[in-house]
């Protein structure tokens, strides 16, 4: 089969922030199945969702993914960069879609040689069909998992399924922003990359808290100057990151 040669070249890292491998499990496994489909009914599905322990961060960032290593905080907790984060979740999506490990790894080498560039699975376009990851080089679809076999699109656009990342891009060109829940931005340039209402500084965590403790919501929108579906999606994300811990 015809194989795709790239590139060389290494762009400097384009994050901030900080997560600890706790954290970033839980981001990753509240927002691996669609938006519409709750934690549970997803997770009945074994054969469709992998389910990312902190020892699955952990061993997914050491073990050939070409990450940064983490930086030690303490005997018990590391942290990790926004890339890495969200790179984490395109792992965690890849996985829940049965595709193997080794064959993610495959992908994510091949594309990073063939762009030029550390962290294809931030700012490329991907496709899944069957076990495979497919990415567009020029004009051609070509299975990334395969070193760079030739795809023939014909045939299998039926078979292919975006892996969205959810991610918006500076104007520049480079990813900047997550938004992983409606009116919910993580922005790794504010409150350290923790998840705020879009558009201010409020922690969704922050809200959530003070709901915890008795604030209902009306008082909560009136004391932070929101609107009450902007309190009401804080509220409902933190509840999914409270299922998925």
């Amino acid at each position: 089969m015809a194989q795709v040669t790239g590139v060389q070249g290494i762009e400097p890292a384009l994050f901030v922030g900080a997560y600890t491998l706790r954290e970033s499990a839980a981001l990753v496994r509240a927002t691996t199945p669609p938006p519409d489909v709750n934690l549970w009914q997803w997770r009945r599905r074994n054969d469709r969702f992998i389910t990312a322990t902190t020892y699955h961060v952990s061993q997914w960032i050491r073990r050939g993914m070409g990450w940064d290593t983490p930086i030690r905080v303490s005997a018990r907790d590391r942290v990790i960069t926004f890339a890495d984060l969200v790179r984490l979740r395109m792992v965690t999506l890849l996985r829940s879609r049965g595709i193997a490990y080794k064959n993610i790894v495959a992908a994510e080498d091949y594309i990073r040689r063939l762009r030029g560039i550390p962290q294809p699975f931030v700012s490329e376009q991907m496709w899944t069909a069957g076990s495979e990851v497919f990415v567009r080089f020029t004009s051609e679809l070509i299975a990334a998992s395969q070193e760079g076999q030739l795809a023939f699109e014909e045939f299998m656009s039926a078979y292919l399924t975006p892996a969205h990342h959810g991610l918006s891009f500076s104007s520049g060109g480079k990813p900047a922003r997550w938004q992983p829940w409606p009116t919910v931005l993580i922005d790794p340039e504010v409150q350290f990359g923790a998840p705020c209402i879009t558009g201010t500084r409020v922690e969704t965590r922050s809200l959530w808290s003070l709901n915890q403790a008795g604030d209902s919501e009306d008082s909560l929108a009136e004391a932070f100057s929101l609107r009450l579906d902007q309190v009401r999606d804080a509220l409902d994300w933190e509840r999914l990151l409270v299922d998925a811990s």
